[in-house]
């Protein structure tokens, strides 16, 4: 099933303290790939959500510092850079995300959607993907 959590919350849970988060995905060719990032935070509503993050560890390219310092771009309200709507106009319906100019990850696209996640010059589906976030000072 899908669950998106919200940007109020989240800018209420990441706004105090320091926030880490997780990425895991599966490309359609079956590959698991996890992105996790010690820095995390997501801004007010007044600062239209914008993102923050950083501190990249992984074993692959890292396709998010590309959308760091983004604002949260949906149908009805156009923040990214690009000259028309991300969310509407490029490769297709892919719904809200921090787009800077509609590249390299788009995870509310829709399910098996070609363009998902851009890794090494390639796009490849997302058909599954789940985020995860925690305080810094969580040793779980």
């Amino acid at each position: 099933g899908e669950f998106w959590y919200g940007l109020r919350t989240l800018h209420c849970l990441t706004g105090q303290g320091g926030w880490e988060m997780r990425m895991d995905t599966k490309l359609a060719n079956g590959t698991n790939i996890i992105f996790q990032y010690k820095q995390f935070k997501v801004s007010s509503a007044k600062d239209k959500y914008k993102l923050t993050v950083g501190g990249f560890q992984g074993t692959t390219t890292d396709p998010i510092p590309y959308l760091n310092g983004m604002y949260f771009t949906t149908k009805d309200s156009d923040n990214d850079q690009w000259y028309k709507n991300c969310a509407i106009d490029h490769l297709g319906p892919t719904g809200g995300w921090w787009y800077r100019s509609c590249r390299r990850v788009q995870t509310n696209a829709l399910y098996n959607y070609k363009y998902g996640i851009r890794l090494n010059n390639n796009w490849h589906s997302l058909p599954f993907i789940e985020i995860k976030i925690r305080p810094h000072n969580c040793n779980i």
